[in-house]
């Protein structure tokens, strides 16, 4: 789980992906498209033989200028806490636009790197996203806004200490002790939004930090468990197995003869 300041659209080729939310999971079939918006907790989860371009920006690229009129249409949205996550199905005209305009972002980018033409490609890109705001902003109702909720506030702060102190020994005390609430409130607060409690969440945070280091590093095994927060190497090795089914060594292993293969 993570969030960022910036705005995420995602457009799928082939498969499917799941984002899920605090309290809501979408699945995003092929051909379909959708809307992140700024500081959502949220978690991608790509299916099998899954394809999909993401775009992520910064909201002032559709500002225009400093002080702009334009600044409260985006801001109808990005500040709404009410808004999260929005879904383009091919069910509708104006939700049919914005999956062309995701993929006409996607031929775009395909035509970055050529100095001549990367200024040119740039404002056509801008003119893109602009056009997709638009297109947003007159066919979705916005609901009144409201402060952001106690839950969320926390909930970001906890899998923000996850994510700096996931490598040390990490306590309920401590995760609690972030955002200055007991660890009943802590575990409450993972139990009504993530359906888990912190600490099966911080393991799950760790393997899939140690499959990414698997994945892209000759460390060590041991040397990954230490890493990740794990003090055994055989206690890692036993959650690695329950989690894909195989050690971590016969999971690098089937990584270097599918390389080889290629």
């Amino acid at each position: 789980m993570h969030w960022h300041e910036d705005l995420q659209f995602m457009f799928v080729k082939g498969g499917y992906i799941e984002v899920q939310t605090l309290d809501k999971v979408y699945r995003i079939e092929a051909n379909e498209g959708v809307f992140i918006n700024k500081n959502v907790v949220h978690y991608i989860r790509q299916g099998e033989r899954c394809n999909y371009c993401s775009f992520v920006f910064p909201e002032k690229m559709l500002h225009f200028y400093d002080g702009s009129p334009a600044k409260s249409v985006v801001e109808e949205i990005t500040h709404n806490e009410h808004i999260q996550v929005i879904r383009f199905t091919q069910s509708e005209i104006w939700q049919e636009e914005i999956l062309l305009f995701l993929q006409r972002l996607e031929k775009l980018s395909k035509q970055w790197g050529d100095e001549e033409e990367t200024s040119l490609v740039m404002y056509e890109v801008l003119i893109c996203l602009t056009s997709l705001w638009l297109c947003l902003r007159r066919n979705i109702k916005v609901p009144p806004r409201q402060g952001e909720s106690m839950m969320t506030s926390r909930m970001q702060a906890f899998l923000q200490y996850i994510e700096m102190h996931y490598s040390e020994s990490v306590s309920l005390e401590d995760i609690a002790h972030s955002v200055n609430v007991s660890k009943s409130e802590c575990l409450r607060c993972f139990k009504a939004s993530l359906h888990t409690t912190p600490y099966k969440y911080l393991q799950e945070f760790r393997l899939e930090e140690a499959i990414r280091l698997l994945r892209h590093t000759d460390e060590s095994i041991g040397s990954i468990a230490s890493a990740v927060g794990f003090q055994e190497a055989g206690h890692f090795a036993k959650r690695f197995k329950t989690k894909m089914g195989m050690s971590p060594r016969a999971f690098r292993k089937q990584l270097t003869e599918y390389r080889q293969d290629m």
